[in-house]
């Protein structure tokens, strides 16, 4: 005769949810890793290098304008594209009518870069855009090793954009990160700056890999 179990078979739904308690305890212990990690997802921007001409991305002029200023001190650029085609909201308020471009341009003069070296680039009211415009004005002026300049939150998405569309061009694309100034990237769910830029840029990826 065979002898009885001294501790009896739990049922199923007993060891789906100790399973999930279980599951639920790490999550809560590894939580600050965890989110940091999903940061971290985000930001895929490489060490900056000697490039032909750097593009500055529009939007957020503060932040990627003094990420390009280290560029141009560490002398790794002698050209400098700023683009975008947005009037940006908060100037209109004022009565300026200033596109992304022409702001971040401004920018940069005044952080110290000589006129001679920027340009810009004024026709793109999104990322997918300014890939193509960026393309372009790369093919007209023979340009071979580039660099694009964003958000370190945005460099994923960017770096997904520009190489659909650098594919088969011959010309070289890196992606800098341009850290943030009105929030820690090592924790950014603690900050409301933070927990937009984060959940904004998942919602753009999902879109832009459904649109493109």
């Amino acid at each position: 005769m065979k002898k009885a179990s001294v501790f009896p078979a739990r049922p199923l739904w007993q060891k789906l949810l100790l399973f999930t308690l279980l599951i639920a305890l790490l999550i809560y212990f590894f939580r600050f890793s965890i989110l940091r990690a999903m940061g971290d997802y985000l930001d895929v921007g490489v060490e900056p290098q000697k490039v032909e001409a750097l593009y500055v991305l529009g939007g957020s002029p503060h932040d990627r304008g003094l990420a390009a200023i280290e560029i141009f001190k560490d002398s790794l650029s002698e050209m400098f594209v700023c683009t975008g085609g947005n009037i940006h909201g908060t100037l209109v308020a004022y009565g300026v009518d200033m596109k992304e471009s022409e702001l971040s341009a401004r920018f940069l003069q005044n952080q110290g870069l000589p006129s001679n070296t920027i340009c810009t680039l004024s026709s793109s009211t999104s990322t997918f855009e300014e890939s193509i415009e960026i393309l372009g004005d790369c093919k007209s002026k023979g340009y071979r090793k580039i660099a694009v300049i964003s958000s370190a939150y945005h460099t994923r998405r960017v770096r997904w954009i520009f190489e659909r569309k650098f594919e088969g061009s011959g010309i070289e694309v890196f992606v800098f990160s341009a850290p943030p100034t009105n929030y820690d990237p090592d924790e950014w769910w603690k900050s409301e700056n933070g927990m937009l830029f984060f959940f904004n840029e998942i919602v753009k990826i999902a879109y832009y890999h459904l649109q493109y």
